[in-house]
């Protein structure tokens, strides 16, 4: 029987919201043994309407 975890077996993705991206992409390049693949930033009309804000910029890492 396979188990499942909270009601899923896996994830797409996550999301974490940090104070700090860059001491962030060190922790977690510490903790998984990976660099992170892809550093970039988002802004614009439509990521400012799909967050409910103005003016926003959100810049995010993949790993």
């Amino acid at each position: 029987m396979k188990e499942l975890t909270a009601g899923f077996s896996r994830a797409n993705h996550v999301g974490i919201t940090v104070s700090n991206l860059a001491k962030s992409i060190a922790f977690y390049e510490t903790l998984t043994g990976t660099k992170a693949v892809n550093v970039d930033e988002i802004s614009g009309k439509r990521m400012a309407q799909t967050q409910g804000l103005d003016n926003i910029r959100i810049k995010f890492a993949n790993f």
